[in-house]
């Protein structure tokens, strides 16, 4: 009788421990349901009209190692504009004393590239295949607001891949221009993104037209920092001129 006892409190015991697995399972939410979460921590709007057309200002602070082997990096700055309306963009780099500027402008056909040092203009030419894929990645990856473009994408494909050590949610993000891994944390705010060999992360978070923004970013490359972007000014639903993502402008200033 005691045998016949134990022997069903047992079978008990193994049917409640392979019930536990499944039940856990069904209780995981849906990875639409997380990465909505993620969109509402950023309090994205619902039609996205506020992030299709953008301007940011920023400090750029670039690492450069002289030699392979240091850990430690020399460091020089540049002055940064980025205007994105769509697939057109426009970017404006210039050292602090104004002495080498160079323009990028891609009009959804063709991207052109102009450096004028000291007044001069000493390259102008269309971007190369390369040229172009490296400018558009420096684009996407520019700020948050086009990752937060993309995550709105319906026909971009997410997938939730579990959650880390820190108890961030991990994501797979597949665009039609690449895949990358997006982590949010426990507030489902967006900490770091990983694409190919970038790891890029993000601080100082702000309101931006009730957009939660950060206005601190850090990008690693092979475990090292490459530079670090400090945002200074946001601008969103911003109204374009016509003709702004023209060659043509290359050749004139950068109008604010």
């Amino acid at each position: 009788m005691k045998r016949m006892i134990v022997g069903l409190l047992f079978s008990g015991l193994v049917s409640i421990g392979l019930a536990l697995p499944s039940s856990a399972k069904r209780e995981q939410p849906e990875p639409s349901v997380l990465i909505n979460e993620v969109r509402q921590a950023h309090s994205l709007p619902q039609d996205g009209k506020a992030l299709s057309a953008i301007r940011i200002e920023a400090l750029k602070v670039v690492s450069t190692y002289s030699d392979p082997d240091s850990e430690l990096p020399n460091f020089f700055e540049r002055k940064l504009e980025v205007s994105i309306d769509g697939k057109t963009f426009r970017r404006y780099q210039v050292d602090p004393l104004g002495l080498k500027e160079e323009k990028d402008v891609f009009d959804g056909q063709a991207a052109y590239h102009t450096e004028i040092e000291k007044g001069i203009e000493v390259v102008s030419n269309q971007m190369e295949y390369e040229q172009l894929r490296t400018a558009e990645l420096n684009i996407r990856t520019f700020g948050l607001v086009p990752i937060l473009n993309q995550l709105s994408d319906p026909a971009t494909d997410i997938s939730h891949l579990g959650c880390t050590a820190r108890k961030e949610d991990k994501f797979e993000v597949k665009t039609a221009s690449g895949s990358w891994i997006l982590y949010a944390d426990q507030w489902h705010i967006i900490r770091k993104v990983v694409v190919g060999s970038r790891t890029i992360e993000y601080g100082d978070y702000r309101s931006v037209e009730g957009i939660r923004l950060p206005f601190i970013q850090r990008v690693y490359q092979y475990g090292k920092l490459r530079y670090e972007l400090i945002f200074n000014k946001i601008e969103l639903n911003r109204a374009f001129p016509s003709g702004y993502f023209n060659r043509d402008t290359l050749s004139k200033p950068i109008g604010r």
